[in-house]
């Protein structure tokens, strides 16, 4: 094929044509990529927000704790329950155990727990001797960087429910603290550590925004078996 002097005048326009095509081609391919990027970007960003209000609001219920005036609250440990009240770090409160009449009670630095009118060793429940404004002050403590859980209220009529993880290392120190000075940490005790876990769950009413009750689960699992304790704060 020849082409002739006077043809080749529509050779610009057909690159011109061709390379508009591609461009047009190119920009049809490119737009899914750019779409989906966009939206993993606006799903990352709507993601950050939720974590962000989410903790709020827990700080916001936490924070109903710390309180000037004395709160009422109930315990319930297992099958037994404990009817008190607490104000800060100091508390009271007063229940039964196999028939038994247990009292516990902190002011300042002294804490006291009688079973039927008899002294007993405080240390041997240190966890239920933390207020719930103590237990409120590990979680806003952590509150940066833990990721609250929204959980299903099966079990809570017309509440809603968060659930938080304190981190590794705070449980560790928790427990340390809570083991006492004659605490030693050798390698099968470091393992255990690492096999802790406490979870907190924060129920509340969704029209009032009142924190309704703190659930605290610490959860010990290991290769030969597993073993729960559960606090319940109701208030």
């Amino acid at each position: 094929m020849y082409i002739r002097p006077r043809q080749m005048w529509w050779f610009p326009l057909l690159f011109a044509g061709l390379f508009a095509l591609g461009m047009s081609i190119g920009f049809l391919t490119d737009k899914p990529e750019t779409s989906v990027s966009a939206d993993q970007q606006a799903a990352s960003e709507e993601a950050k927000q939720k974590l962000v209000e989410d903790r709020n609001t827990i700080k916001g219920l936490l924070s109903q704790l710390d309180t000037t005036r004395e709160v009422p609250f109930q315990i319930s440990v297992k099958d037994e329950t404990y009817e008190g009240t607490f104000h800060g770090e100091l508390f009271e409160l007063k229940g039964k155990v196999s028939g038994h009449d247990i009292h516990m009670k902190r002011t300042g630095e002294r804490i006291a727990v009688l079973i039927d009118g008899e002294a007993q060793n405080p240390d041997l429940l240190p966890y239920a001797l933390y207020t719930p404004y103590e237990h409120a002050n590990l979680i806003k403590g952590q509150l940066t960087s833990i990721e609250p859980q929204v959980i299903p209220s099966a079990n809570q009529q017309g509440l809603l429910g968060y659930q938080v993880s304190l981190p590794p290392s705070e449980v560790r120190a928790l427990l340390t603290l809570w083991m006492g000075p004659h605490f030693k940490a050798d390698t099968q005790m470091e393992q255990v550590l690492h096999q802790f876990k406490i979870i907190y769950q924060l129920w509340y009413e969704p029209q009032t925004a009142k924190l309704k009750q703190m659930v605290v689960n610490l959860k010990l699992d290991t290769p030969i078996g597993k073993r729960q304790d559960q606090l319940v704060f109701t208030f």
